[in-house]
């Protein structure tokens, strides 16, 4: 009788366990604040947030927090971005694009007092008031500030207003994550019953359907939204080509162009003016090809003419962009897990046949970026393999991107290097001939960078 009991309530407990999902709608009918975490790597929150946002709005969602600079769009005469490489985790990507279109477009059939707001809760926050502090230091009078923003956002809406907040998921941990940070999930936590706090878990296979799960109490988050094992890297600005990507490198170039110091520090972080200005030119020849007639190595060139040249093609032509977003994702999402960051900081820690196995998978989905074959060829030196590594820089060289890449002396210089090593003497002088031919000029301009290897 004692062994039926105990199997009675296993069946019941189960029973409960696996009924325990709910939907979207019901979360939010029953909260006024509604914590969304998302990921400074993937944007698979950020796809879901699309996805749902009609369904969000609809019950009741008109205020959207965003962490970060407000949600760029195409049509706002300001539109801008920052060209990151493809093998940067960074937080910003173009589906902030694909969302605000979505917001625009859910907008534009309701009247204004029903119309979905976007806030940017630390817009008064000015970098230099962070630069004194310790990271967690920051993190608190980050939240400090946002879970002010909030309690008036809350005091200043009628109940049935819904706030979302889309920030990274640790800032809405309902727990602390150490003694040092009293994240916004905490304090929100603590003053209201009708916050909630949802984060991702990417547990399920290709074949699962997402469902969300409701967590207990001593979880950091209310519910998991569970997902399946695909997440998906953002597209680095750029590589989405369109007209208005690139009149915005056009223009870019052609402020840079009226600097006077220009590549006049002694060093460069990853953020900096110079930077942009040499992945402008780079990636808006990987998309023109000749059409952009600029040649960074060769000192004659005129970078204005070129871009003056170039301007009035795009804005004149009907071109048809060939964008497949599947596939730039995964181009990215291997890019990213090749571990390239840190390999350019810190190569000994890296597992480099690794690096290489994800960077041949990067190079397999999509070959127009020339920077990976650069990456691919380098990872076979340092392994040794030389004659892979010729062979791989060799065709970079074939590349029309090749005119425009910072790297080229660093590509002669391997080949010099690897043709050594195997004893290839004609490979040798004909590459230090080749180098010998580079403006020095230019040379010394990219050397003083000191974010690419």
């Amino acid at each position: 009788m004692k062994k039926r009991f105990i199997l009675i309530v296993f069946v019941a407990f189960t029973f409960l366990s696996c009924n325990n999902n709910v939907i979207l709608s019901s979360i939010v009918k029953d909260n006024k604040i509604i914590f969304l975490g998302e990921n400074h790597s993937i944007i698979n929150p950020r796809l879901f947030l699309i996805e749902n946002l009609e369904e969000l709005c609809a019950n009741g969602v008109r205020h959207i927090c965003i962490e970060g600079g407000s949600l760029k769009n195409t049509s706002d005469e300001n539109y801008n971005f920052y060209c990151f490489f493809p093998w940067l985790s960074a937080g910003v990507k173009y589906e902030d694009v694909l969302l605000s279109n979505k917001i625009n477009e859910i907008n534009k059939n309701l009247p204004a007092s029903k119309k979905i707001v976007i806030h940017n809760p630390e817009k008064t926050l000015i970098e230099k008031d962070l630069e004194e502090l310790s990271y967690y230091e920051r993190l608190n009078k980050r939240d400090s500030l946002v879970f002010e923003y909030i309690n008036t956002l809350y005091s200043t809406t009628s109940k049935e207003e819904k706030i979302l907040i889309f920030y990274g998921y640790e800032h809405g941990a309902k727990n602390k994550i150490t003694k040092k940070w009293n994240t916004l999930g905490t304090r929100l936590e603590e003053k209201y019953s009708d916050f909630v706090s949802l984060n991702f878990d990417y547990c399920l296979d290709d074949k699962q359907n997402s469902y969300i799960k409701k967590q207990n109490n001593f979880c950091n988050y209310d519910y998991l939204i569970k997902q399946n094992k695909n997440p998906y890297y953002g597209i680095c600005y750029q590589f989405y080509s369109s007209k208005e990507n690139s009149f915005v490198m056009i223009r870019h170039l052609l402020e840079y162009g009226e600097y006077n110091e220009l590549f006049s520090m002694k060093s460069y972080d990853s953020l900096s003016d110079e930077r942009e200005y040499l992945n402008d030119i780079y990636y808006l020849k990987m998309i023109y090809k000749d059409l952009f007639s600029f040649n960074f190595w060769d000192s004659n060139d005129d970078l204005k003419e070129a871009l003056e040249e170039l301007f009035l093609y795009v804005q004149n032509t009907d071109i048809n962009y060939n964008n497949d977003l599947d596939k730039l994702r995964d181009y990215h999402k291997y890019m990213v897990s090749s571990g390239i960051e840190d390999y350019i900081q810190y190569s000994d820690r890296l597992n480099l046949r690794y690096t290489k196995k994800m960077l041949e998978k990067a190079y397999s989905i999509y070959q127009e970026d020339l920077w990976c074959l650069y990456w691919l060829a380098s990872i076979e030196l340092e392994l040794k393999q030389y004659e892979q590594s010729i062979l791989h820089l060799e065709k970079c060289l074939k590349y029309k991107t090749i005119s425009c890449i910072e790297v080229l002396p660093k590509i002669y210089e391997k080949i010099i290097f690897s043709s050594e090593k195997i004893h290839d003497n004609k490979r040798v002088q004909l590459y230090k001939t080749k180098l010998a031919k580079l403006s020095k000029e230019q040379i010394l301009m990219v050397n003083k960078m000191n974010d690419v290897r």
